[in-house]
């Protein structure tokens, strides 16, 4: 599938997996695409799609204008303890190796 072949990234929507939205849902992002299937690229919220700050939850990067994952936000976020930094380094990882990866 798409994972094997080393697809960069993926997309998560506006909908509810499991009562939860789909780009907060660690389940779905961390626990299934990233940890059993092996993801390696980044997750992107589809526009509008997210609800908070879901570093901690998978996501990787919001569509632009979002307002959830801003340096203000994450600062917070991580002064609070409620965002770790490996995760914004694992974030930052899945973006490069993506981009690596085609070779930019």
């Amino acid at each position: 599938g798409a994972v094997e072949t080393g697809v960069g990234s993926a997309m998560c929507s506006y909908n509810k997996v499991g009562g939860i939205y789909s780009c907060e849902n660690p389940q779905s992002l961390a626990g299934d695409l990233k940890r059993a299937l092996g993801f390696r690229g980044y997750v992107m919220s589809d526009w509008g799609a997210t609800h908070s700050a879901s570093l901690m939850a998978g996501l990787d990067v919001e569509q632009e204008g979002a307002g959830w994952m801003n340096e203000r936000l994450l600062k917070a976020g991580l002064a609070a303890g409620t965002i770790a930094q490996e995760a914004v380094d694992d974030a930052v990882s899945r973006i490069l190796w993506s981009m690596f990866a085609v070779g930019v």
